[in-house]
Protein backbone atom coordinates (compact mmCIF):
# COMPACT_ATOMS: atom_id res chain seq x y z
CA UNK A 1 0.00 0.00 0.00
CA UNK A 2 2.88 2.64 0.98
CA UNK A 3 4.63 1.72 -2.33
CA UNK A 4 1.56 2.51 -4.19
CA UNK A 5 1.08 5.73 -2.14
CA UNK A 6 4.66 6.72 -2.96
CA UNK A 7 4.05 5.94 -6.66
CA UNK A 8 1.13 8.43 -6.88
CA UNK A 9 2.66 10.84 -5.05
CA UNK A 10 5.54 10.82 -7.55
CA UNK A 11 3.61 10.97 -10.00
CA UNK A 12 1.41 13.66 -8.85
CA UNK A 13 4.88 15.52 -8.65
CA UNK A 14 5.80 14.87 -12.16
CA UNK A 15 2.92 16.23 -13.59
CA UNK A 16 2.67 19.53 -11.82
CA UNK A 17 6.22 20.11 -12.92
CA UNK A 18 5.39 19.02 -16.58
CA UNK A 19 1.89 20.97 -16.50
CA UNK A 20 3.07 24.62 -14.00
CA UNK A 21 0.62 26.47 -16.08
CA UNK A 22 -2.34 24.22 -15.31
CA UNK A 23 -1.79 24.40 -11.98
CA UNK A 24 -0.98 28.18 -11.78
CA UNK A 25 -4.37 28.98 -13.55
CA UNK A 26 -5.99 26.67 -10.99
CA UNK A 27 -4.46 28.11 -8.24
CA UNK A 28 -5.62 31.30 -9.42
CA UNK A 29 -9.06 30.22 -10.45
CA UNK A 30 -9.52 28.84 -6.88
CA UNK A 31 -7.62 30.95 -4.51
CA UNK A 32 -10.38 31.54 -2.00
CA UNK A 33 -11.03 27.61 -1.48
CA UNK A 34 -7.38 26.88 -1.12
CA UNK A 35 -6.57 29.89 1.27
CA UNK A 36 -9.97 29.01 3.83
CA UNK A 37 -8.46 25.31 3.80
CA UNK A 38 -4.64 27.17 4.65
CA UNK A 39 -2.56 25.13 2.90
CA UNK A 40 -1.01 26.06 -0.63
CA UNK A 41 -2.58 22.51 -2.67
CA UNK A 42 -5.81 21.23 -0.54
CA UNK A 43 -4.67 17.93 -0.37
CA UNK A 44 -1.81 18.87 1.87
CA UNK A 45 -1.35 17.63 5.08
CA UNK A 46 -0.19 19.90 8.28
CA UNK A 47 -0.22 18.38 12.03
CA UNK A 48 -1.88 20.45 14.75
CA UNK A 49 0.47 22.13 17.05
CA UNK A 50 -0.29 18.91 19.87
CA UNK A 51 0.50 16.49 17.10
CA UNK A 52 3.99 17.98 16.59
CA UNK A 53 4.30 18.19 20.15
CA UNK A 54 3.49 14.55 21.20
CA UNK A 55 5.37 13.24 18.51
CA UNK A 56 8.68 15.33 19.24
CA UNK A 57 7.81 14.17 22.86
CA UNK A 58 7.76 10.40 21.70
CA UNK A 59 10.97 10.93 19.40
CA UNK A 60 12.76 12.14 22.37
CA UNK A 61 12.44 9.19 24.62
CA UNK A 62 13.35 7.10 22.19
CA UNK A 63 16.14 8.76 21.27
CA UNK A 64 17.89 9.87 24.59
CA UNK A 65 21.21 12.35 23.92
CA UNK A 66 20.09 12.84 20.03
CA UNK A 67 18.40 15.89 20.05
CA UNK A 68 21.04 17.60 22.72
CA UNK A 69 23.74 16.39 20.15
CA UNK A 70 21.72 18.08 16.94
CA UNK A 71 21.83 21.11 19.01
CA UNK A 72 25.27 21.08 19.58
CA UNK A 73 25.99 20.47 16.04
CA UNK A 74 23.63 22.84 14.75
CA UNK A 75 25.49 25.49 17.47
CA UNK A 76 29.00 25.04 16.18
CA UNK A 77 27.75 25.13 12.19
CA UNK A 78 25.57 27.99 12.95
CA UNK A 79 27.42 30.16 15.81
CA UNK A 80 26.39 33.45 14.50
CA UNK A 81 22.60 32.57 14.58
CA UNK A 82 22.75 30.87 18.09
CA UNK A 83 24.73 33.88 19.46
CA UNK A 84 21.89 36.41 18.36
CA UNK A 85 19.43 34.04 19.47
CA UNK A 86 20.94 34.23 22.75
CA UNK A 87 21.37 37.37 22.76
CA UNK A 88 17.50 37.78 22.18
CA UNK A 89 16.22 35.52 24.97
CA UNK A 90 18.77 36.88 27.47
CA UNK A 91 17.24 40.76 26.72
CA UNK A 92 13.80 39.13 26.75
CA UNK A 93 14.31 37.80 30.35
CA UNK A 94 16.88 39.32 32.25
CA UNK A 95 16.23 38.74 35.61
CA UNK A 96 17.24 34.52 34.17
CA UNK A 97 20.20 35.92 32.60
CA UNK A 98 20.90 37.89 35.80
CA UNK A 99 20.33 34.75 37.97
CA UNK A 100 22.41 32.79 35.43
CA UNK A 101 25.52 35.06 35.60
CA UNK A 102 25.14 35.52 39.28
CA UNK A 103 25.59 31.58 40.02
CA UNK A 104 28.08 31.28 37.39
CA UNK A 105 30.31 33.60 39.06
CA UNK A 106 29.91 33.35 42.75
CA UNK A 107 30.53 30.32 45.39
CA UNK A 108 27.58 28.05 45.39
CA UNK A 109 26.72 25.04 47.17
CA UNK A 110 25.35 21.86 45.92
CA UNK A 111 22.61 21.97 48.14
CA UNK A 112 21.48 25.28 47.19
CA UNK A 113 20.30 24.25 43.75
CA UNK A 114 17.01 23.37 44.36
CA UNK A 115 16.80 27.06 45.04
CA UNK A 116 17.49 28.32 41.53
CA UNK A 117 13.91 28.75 40.77
CA UNK A 118 13.41 31.09 43.91
CA UNK A 119 16.53 33.03 42.95
CA UNK A 120 14.79 33.76 39.73
CA UNK A 121 11.55 35.05 41.06
CA UNK A 122 13.58 37.14 43.45
CA UNK A 123 15.16 38.34 40.62
CA UNK A 124 12.42 39.18 38.79
CA UNK A 125 10.32 40.71 42.02
CA UNK A 126 13.64 43.24 42.42
CA UNK A 127 13.27 44.29 38.84
CA UNK A 128 9.67 44.73 38.85
CA UNK A 129 9.76 46.71 41.64
CA UNK A 130 12.58 48.91 41.30
CA UNK A 131 14.73 47.39 44.15
CA UNK A 132 18.20 45.46 44.40
CA UNK A 133 18.96 41.90 45.44
CA UNK A 134 21.85 42.31 47.93
CA UNK A 135 23.85 39.83 49.25
CA UNK A 136 23.59 40.24 53.03
CA UNK A 137 27.24 38.36 53.03
CA UNK A 138 28.98 39.79 50.46
CA UNK A 139 30.45 37.72 48.06
CA UNK A 140 34.14 38.64 48.34
CA UNK A 141 35.18 40.78 51.23
CA UNK A 142 38.42 40.64 52.85
CA UNK A 143 37.65 38.04 55.77
CA UNK A 144 34.87 36.46 54.68
CA UNK A 145 33.15 35.09 51.56
CA UNK A 146 29.30 34.59 51.34
CA UNK A 147 27.59 32.03 49.25
CA UNK A 148 24.71 32.89 46.31
CA UNK A 149 21.77 31.20 48.19
CA UNK A 150 18.17 32.22 49.32
CA UNK A 151 19.37 32.51 52.97
CA UNK A 152 22.15 35.05 51.77
CA UNK A 153 19.98 37.48 49.94
CA UNK A 154 17.67 40.19 50.28
CA UNK A 155 16.13 42.54 48.56
CA UNK A 156 17.26 46.52 49.14
CA UNK A 157 16.33 50.08 47.60
CA UNK A 158 19.04 51.30 45.66
CA UNK A 159 19.66 54.04 48.47
CA UNK A 160 19.92 51.09 51.28
CA UNK A 161 22.10 48.78 48.74
CA UNK A 162 24.74 52.03 47.50
CA UNK A 163 24.88 52.63 51.27
CA UNK A 164 25.94 48.99 52.46
CA UNK A 165 28.29 49.03 49.27
CA UNK A 166 30.01 45.41 50.18
CA UNK A 167 30.55 45.70 53.69
CA UNK A 168 28.72 42.60 55.89
CA UNK A 169 25.72 43.70 58.15
CA UNK A 170 26.78 46.15 61.28
CA UNK A 171 25.96 42.95 63.64
CA UNK A 172 27.95 40.10 61.34
CA UNK A 173 29.01 38.07 63.79
CA UNK A 174 25.72 37.91 66.04
CA UNK A 175 23.77 37.02 62.99
CA UNK A 176 26.13 34.30 62.04
CA UNK A 177 25.51 32.56 65.54
CA UNK A 178 21.52 33.18 65.69
CA UNK A 179 21.27 30.93 62.51
CA UNK A 180 23.16 28.01 64.11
Amino acid sequence: MARDRQKQLEYNRQWRLANTDKVREYNRANYERIKAVGYERPGDYKPSREQTAEYNRRWREKNPGAGAAATRAWKQANYDEALRRARERDNAHPEKRNAKMAARRTPSVPWAKHERDAITALYATARATGMHVDHIYPIKGPNFCGLHCLANLQLLTPEENRKKRGHPPTNWPDQLWETY
